[in-house]
């Protein structure tokens, strides 16, 4: 009963009890009751709208309009018009626990979190008599027919999937049906027996440890493998280096030994000397850097090399000139003693 109406028959109801009571006269009285009527009108005629809600009105029990804009608003006095519905407009959530069966046969218990809204009031009111409890059965029988698809272990990757598919499948169907816009659906983590749950758990870490196996296993293979690299280029630039180095020592002793021929040293000769330094050098090297011991049965063979060797550059000394005659009669001086 609107409050235009129950003004009305207040005031009337005071105006009779007067008039009744001989306080006032029958055309006073009639005045009264005309002031109350005309009160009630203006007061049915006065609405207020509340922020976020929708207000449904009638017109002889039928549906007549809905006034959305919040604040003072106006309607046709009653009866011809009055309040039937007042709908909320802000956010709804509606929570469910719903038991499924997936793929692999498990039971399960899926938590869903069903957030809505009401976009249109006219087909909320009219539709069904609880249609927030009409649009929660069917987003659940959407979402268990999509479960039912899926392993037990896919379900934990896969909720958000499951989602979009529920809200593309059936948020036409509800919003035409019911005048509801599904915002979202969430799907909270599915519960399984307490069995079911342990051994999704051992399969989940043993797959975390051979993915880590693997990871180290590729780690250490990359390792070999630069390293291998980085061997390899070593070795490239010490050949590199080496090979430098040997072209100038040989530059070097090709240098010697063609000096050596220009001096009057056959050839033959030369290469002897060339051997012999080389000898010489390689025995140097050894006893510098190295911690080699070097051994020869006939010791005093490789010092008479050396002093043939000498003798060899004396004898063929370019600045060697013609033995002079001796102060002691001219005769030349005797040779050096062998030495053994």
């Amino acid at each position: 009963m609107g409050i235009g109406i129950k003004t009305f028959l207040i005031g009337a109801a005071s105006v009779g009890a007067l008039a009744a009571g001989g306080v006032i006269g029958i055309p006073a009285a009639i005045a009264g009751f005309g002031l109350a009527a005309a009160t009630g009108i203006a007061t049915s005629s006065v609405m207020i709208v509340d922020q976020q809600t929708e207000t449904v009105l009638e017109s002889f029990g039928r549906y007549s309009e809905t006034k959305a804009k919040p604040g003072i608003q106006f309607k046709l006095p009653w009866p011809f018009q009055n309040i039937a519905y007042e709908i909320s407009t802000k956010m709804g959530q509606f929570k469910e626990e719903l038991e499924t069966k997936t793929k692999d046969d498990v039971f399960v218990k899926l938590p869903i979190n069903i957030q809505h809204t009401v976009v249109d009031s006219q087909k909320y009111s009219y539709s069904s008599s609880n249609p927030d409890k009409q649009m929660a059965t069917v987003v659940a029988s959407a979402v268990k027919q999509n479960a039912s698809k899926m392993l037990f272990a896919e379900l934990f990757e896969s909720r958000e999937e499951i989602s979009h598919k529920v809200k593309d499948s059936i948020g036409k169907e509800v919003l035409d049906k019911f005048g509801i816009k599904i915002i979202d659906v969430i799907i909270d983590q599915p519960k399984a027996p307490d069995s079911i749950e342990k051994a999704y758990s051992d399969v989940m870490a043993s797959e975390k440890r051979l993915t880590a196996t693997k990871n180290n296993a590729e780690a250490e293979k990359m390792r070999i493998i630069k390293d291998a690299e980085a061997h390899k280029e070593a070795t490239r630039l010490l050949g590199e280096g080496i090979a430098e180095q040997r072209a100038a020592i040989f530059s070097n002793y090709a240098h010697q030994f063609n000096t050596l021929v220009k001096q009057g040293v056959s050839e033959e000769e030369a290469n002897k000397i060339m051997v012999l330094a080389m000898t010489q050098d390689t025995l140097r090297e050894v006893g510098t850097k190295g911690n080699l011991i070097i051994t020869t049965t006939n010791p005093t063979d490789i010092l008479a090399q050396f002093q043939a060797l000498g003798k060899t550059l004396a004898d063929s000394s370019p600045a060697k000139s013609k033995t002079p005659a001796a102060h002691d009669g001219g005769k030349p001086p005797a040779p050096p003693p062998a030495m053994h």
